[in-house]
């Protein structure tokens, strides 16, 4: 049960809108003296940075602002996002914080049984005889497994645990190891 990620930076401990867009980038800084901007990349994609010809910017004050992109590269595991019109270091400074995101419907498709981060937090975990464990509310990734957080348990991401995922009713379904929820029954 692999998962990844788009935007998963100070992401809420609550499900995400599905209308909200994804960031898949943050501007860091201004980038030397003619209007470029240093994006960390917040994505298991970073390779779609490179082909930008549009970009929106969803500012700190909720503000959001689409500009063209002239041209982006990459530089030491940042990009350089160069702007039509973003011309000096004041200009680029704008954009300082700002997240680049994308449409939710425009994140690279996954394989079967691999899920984005914020499609996983929020689901209802329930085991397989019913028992409601509450809802996912973060997402640790470990060098083994990822490990799903409800508040109450910790869940390992292992297909011998978590035995479906549906997203269209937001809930998953395990089947606890052996001690898994001693300590929550005991409470």
């Amino acid at each position: 049960m692999v998962h990844t990620v788009d935007g998963d930076e100070d992401r809420p401990a609550v499900a995400p809108s599905n209308t909200r867009p994804v960031a898949i980038g943050r501007v860091v800084s201004p980038f030397g003296n003619k209007g470029e901007l240093k994006v960390m990349p917040l994505t298991d994609f970073p390779e779609r940075l490179l082909c930008l010809k549009q970009a929106c910017f969803l500012f700190p004050d909720g503000s959001e602002r689409r500009e063209s992109v002239d041209r982006v590269r990459e530089h030491k595991g940042f990009f350089l996002v160069k702007l039509n019109g973003c011309d000096t270091i004041s200009d680029a400074e704008r954009f300082r914080d700002a997240h680049l995101v994308i449409p939710r419907e425009d994140r690279t498709p996954l394989p079967e049984d691999t899920y984005y981060v914020d499609d996983i937090i929020g689901l209802r975990v329930v085991t397989e005889d019913g028992r409601d464990l509450g809802r996912i509310r973060q997402v640790y990734t470990g060098p083994a497994n990822d490990v799903y957080d409800t508040g109450r348990v910790l869940i390992p991401a292992l297909k011998s645990v978590v035995v479906k995922v549906d997203l269209a009713q937001k809930v998953m379904v395990i089947r606890p190891l052996p001690g898994m929820l001693d300590t929550e029954d005991a409470g």
